[in-house]
């Protein structure tokens, strides 16, 4: 019975129910967040890479040159750019940051949610599975008062559609909706941050609210990460992939919005009443 009232305390200010941690006003504590992700450098376009016009060198001239020798008499005359066919991007990829996530979750994850401030570890299994064709959804129950959801899908914040990460459910009856957008990633090593934009439809203090990572060391290895209050760590959760999905080729089928962060959850979370 301890552990349960302890499990409940860590869901109420902890980062499963995750905008339910106050500084006891009612409001986030203003601190300094903690340490991002891994720091990425802006891409350098060169000549010659795709998406960028070339202009091919005439004859006995250099590479790079803009302009190409004419007939009898050496005068120059202008050369007109080649096409330049761009690379077919993967579906949504140059619309969306990091929308690719949405397929490296799909699956039944399992582990030890660690590093709590409850005092003790206790296991987590979630399934993630597809809602439609445009969202995942995972849910970790306790009892018929008490359950986690997660929710990933492509809403608009400040008039951008982003990769939206949703967390919330019931704690002793009272319903927790929190909405979070991608705010850092890096596709090759499998990192994705995301920061707060809305507490039960309330705009929140962004990082310092929530902020949430999740890495892909492995195909079937992730480790979620959650602070909150600034830098407080609360969530520490290693699983592994115990049970793979089938996924469509084309998934998510669209990267248009599915709204503002005003949407219901899905009617199998049993919290829409």
């Amino acid at each position: 019975m301890a552990q349960r009232r302890s499990l409940m305390r860590w869901l109420l200010c902890a980062g499963v129910l995750l905008g339910a941690c106050t500084d006891g006003a009612g409001g986030p504590v203003p601190q300094t967040p903690a340490a991002s992700g891994p720091a990425f450098a802006q891409p350098q376009y060169e000549p010659g890479q795709p998406g960028v016009p070339t202009v091919p060198p005439a004859e006995g001239q250099p590479p790079g040159s803009t302009e190409a020798t004419g007939g009898t008499g050496g005068a120059a005359a202008p050369v007109e750019p080649a096409p330049v066919v761009p690379e077919e991007p993967a579906p949504g990829d140059e619309r969306v940051a990091g929308v690719e996530f949405m397929r490296r979750i799909v699956g039944s994850w399992t582990g030890v949610n660690s590093n709590t401030p409850i005092g003790f570890d206790f296991p987590m299994t979630v399934d993630f599975a597809l809602h439609g064709d445009s969202m995942v959804f995972g849910m970790f129950n306790i009892d018929a008062q008490n359950n986690v959801l997660w929710g990933f899908n492509i809403e608009n914040y400040g008039g951008a559609d982003v990769l939206a990460y949703r967390n919330g459910g019931y704690l002793g009856g009272l319903l927790r909706d929190s909405r979070t957008e991608l705010v850092e990633h890096d596709s090759d090593l499998g990192f994705y941050r995301f920061c707060a934009v809305k507490e039960m439809g309330v705009a929140v203090d962004g990082c310092n609210y929530i902020d949430a990572r999740y890495t892909f060391s492995a195909p079937d290895q992730m480790l979620f990460e959650v602070f909150t209050r600034g830098g407080d760590a609360h969530v520490h959760w290693e699983a592994t992939r115990t049970v793979e999905h089938t996924l469509p080729d084309a998934f998510p089928a669209s990267v248009e919005s599915q709204g503002d962060g005003s949407a219901p959850w899905p009617a199998e979370a049993g919290v829409n009443r």
